[in-house]
């Protein structure tokens, strides 16, 4: 079991915001290796539950998920609708998350300027 994903008793909406990043963080991880080597880049909501998300019920993270795909502009797509369901990151989700990143890396560096000039030296 991974122990390192928040999971909250009494917040479902906290909950749905941890599955989605992390569900997110695997799809954009995966989907850029795969474009990299010249892999397919779809995979099924089994494999990242697998991977990330553990600490949830498979039947949550899929209920959760069924949601997020049925969501107007999501960030994935459901490429097939079997019984173990296939998603891909959609090109406004990967913009999205690489949006997000750059952010995360900016706001470091804006904390911490001196760490950065040090590790662009190396």
């Amino acid at each position: 079991m991974n122990y390192d994903i928040p999971v909250s008793i009494n917040d479902p909406e906290r909950d749905r915001r941890t599955i989605r990043r992390n569900f997110i963080g695997e799809l954009y991880e995966r989907d850029k290796h795969a474009n990299r080597n010249g892999e397919s880049n779809v995979f099924t909501i089994k494999e990242i539950w697998e991977k990330s998300l553990k600490a949830f019920t498979f039947s949550y993270i899929e209920k959760e998920i069924s949601v997020f795909l049925n969501e107007e502009n999501s960030d994935i797509e459901l490429v097939a609708n079997t019984e173990n369901k296939k998603v891909r990151l959609t090109e406004k989700g990967r913009k999205k998350y690489e949006s997000l990143l750059q952010k995360s890396v900016n706001d470091a560096i804006s904390k911490n300027p001196t760490m950065y000039q040090r590790l662009s030296k190396i």
